[in-house]
């Protein structure tokens, strides 16, 4: 099979898995994993996002023998990340809840813990009887995009652990948590976006909601 055959093959596929599960795929997502199964073949990801161009039909007149004359829905699935409408509702705390701590950016295992203890601290001589986070209560520091340590890799492994104490701490402490997802702690449900673009069965994992809330969570 040659390179045109491999890259109408992946389209197919990832098409056919994008309508599925309503979701969408970028081309260079398609051809990173083309050429990580097809090393032999492909020199690159670019060579790879090549041939998926030609086979699309976005390349020149010169490889229109090579098109398939995909449907404009397909072609729209195939530009990048598909973003669902964002809620703007407001979120109205519940009746009853009426003096409140805010804490933010507790980064997990980069958490100050003397700095933790003093905003509880506060919190409970306030009398507050609700949390809010506003964002970052785990790091994913595996998942970011920077070069990484793995001695401090290592140091994660029960950040989900760690994660699940906190918020049951904390709704103890004060009755009613409001968790308010950041950048970081989007990292795991973009991770795993990734790994569903290979692995399909993993599509609909991505909720924070299974990864951290634990029996009897009113987070």
């Amino acid at each position: 099979m040659n390179k045109i055959d491999i890259a109408r093959e992946y389209v197919s596929k990832y098409l056919k898995i994008a309508r599925e599960n309503n979701i969408s795929f970028s081309k260079t997502q398609i051809a990173r994993n083309m050429f990580e199964e097809n090393p032999s073949i492909f020199s690159s990801t670019e060579d790879a996002r090549g041939q998926i161009r030609k086979a699309l039909g976005v390349s020149g007149i010169y490889h229109r023998k090579h098109v398939i004359h995909y449907s404009l829905e397909d072609k729209i699935i195939l530009t990048g990340e598909q973003f669902k409408e964002v809620n703007t509702e407001p979120f109205i705390m519940p009746e009853g809840y009426n003096k409140t701590l805010w804490i933010a950016d507790l980064h997990s295992k980069f958490m100050d813990k003397r700095a933790f203890e003093i905003a509880v601290n506060k919190g409970i001589d306030a009398k507050c009887n609700s949390i809010i986070i506003l964002g970052d209560l785990i790091d994913f520091y595996e998942h970011s995009k920077f070069d990484k340590n793995p001695l401090t890799i290592a140091r994660f492994e029960d950040e989900r652990e760690w994660a699940q104490d906190i918020l049951q701490l904390l709704q103890e402490t004060f009755g009613y948590v409001v968790f308010k997802k950041g950048n970081h702690d989007m990292r795991r449900e973009l991770h795993v976006q990734r790994l569903a673009s290979k692995m399909p069965g993993l599509i609909g994992l991505t909720n924070l909601d299974d990864f951290l809330f634990f029996e009897g969570s009113n987070v």
